[in-house]
């Protein structure tokens, strides 16, 4: 049986390795499958969440076989790839967690895991933090590959060779001052691409490829992430403590998130995938709009009444917006859709 299983996965990755566009496709399917499901019956939520967060591990996964087969190697040492590997399979499956829970366990049950999820995040996020020293960490850690730029790098990758060997043996006419490379360092016609040997894109090339490394930790910069980590930690126990309906837990989250944002150093000195996340962070301040309490005294009418005017006022807009105000109830009632890190 291990060794059947062994085979059908070998070959799953030689399908996955030659066919990209119709791996594409097929995870598509599946994204598109899950919108389709939802509110279809009594158990559609609960279904359309495990076909999406499946969807999403499926990316994960033709990703990792991808990388493997172009031999793109991790940025980072085996234990911090595990853990972020993890930590992107937890976020990925939490909704459909909560959604499971709450069916099964009920109310109680559904808020024990929250916290216990919650809990393994941010231990695991501490981990990369003070061990691996991993400054401002992005949610999910391992974003979808970029498969039509990573392959393309992959095949500049391997002109560095013949680019040194130019180096070497080109050589400048008198007269023009042309820079002309030998025929013995021409690379293969495959990868030809006539390029200059001074020329600077090709000059850069090897620069690209290096690592790119964590930007330094500071003490602002370990203080602002250990906030930004424990946020989910304290909002939960602050709503024990004063109630799912007090502003407190509200207020004190927001404060928080507030805080870290601020104590980050200036974007100018961050490297650009810290700036994205920045960013992202910056945009999930408009979350606090969707939170209880303040959703359901303040924005929620205001919200519906926007939706509604848009939907039956502007053409085509309506077959998005219609769904997704059908939706909306369902979706702000989960914690994970609302609160996510």
């Amino acid at each position: 049986m291990a060794d059947k299983i062994e085979e059908l996965a070998e070959k799953y990755k030689q399908f996955v390795s030659k066919n990209r566009d119709a791996t594409t496709q097929l995870e598509n399917a599946c994204r598109v499958l899950s919108y389709i499901i939802a509110g279809r019956f009594d158990s559609s939520p609960l279904l359309s969440e495990l076909v999406y967060s499946a969807s999403n591990l499926l990316v994960l996964m033709n990703d990792g076989i991808l990388r493997h087969t172009a031999n793109i190697l991790p940025k980072m040492g085996l234990s911090r790839a595990r853990i972020e590997t993890w930590l992107t399979v937890i976020e990925y499956m939490e909704v459909f967690v909560e959604m499971a829970a709450e069916k099964i366990a009920g109310n109680v049950g559904k808020w024990i895991l929250i916290t216990c999820i919650h809990i393994t995040k941010a231990a695991m996020r501490f981990v990369l933090l003070l061990k691996h020293k991993c400054g401002i960490q992005s949610s999910p850690p391992i974003s979808p590959m970029d498969r039509e730029g990573e392959m393309k790098k992959t095949v500049e990758s391997k002109l560095l060779p013949f680019a040194e060997a130019r180096k070497e043996t080109a050589f400048t006419l008198k007269h023009s001052g042309r820079v002309v490379r030998t025929l013995e360092s021409a690379p293969p016609i495959g990868y030809r691409t006539w390029k200059l040997p001074n020329d600077p894109e090709r000059n850069s090339l090897e620069t690209e490829h290096k690592l790119e490394l964590e930007s330094p930790l500071t003490t602002d910069r370990v203080v602002a992430e250990s906030l930004h980590i424990t946020r989910p930690l304290i909002h939960l126990l602050s709503m024990y403590a004063y109630g799912r309906h007090s502003w407190k837990p509200w207020l004190l989250s927001a404060g928080i998130d507030l805080t870290s944002l601020l104590m980050t150093e200036k974007r100018d000195k961050l490297l650009k995938h810290e700036k994205v996340e920045v960013r992202r962070r910056s945009f999930m301040f408009l979350y606090y709009l969707l939170r209880s309490p303040f959703y359901d005294q303040v924005s929620k009418a205001r919200i519906n009444i926007l939706l509604r005017l848009l939907s039956d006022n502007v053409p085509l807009v309506g077959l998005m917006l219609r769904p997704f105000l059908e939706y909306l109830p369902q979706w702000q009632r989960m914690y994970f859709y609302v609160w996510a890190l």
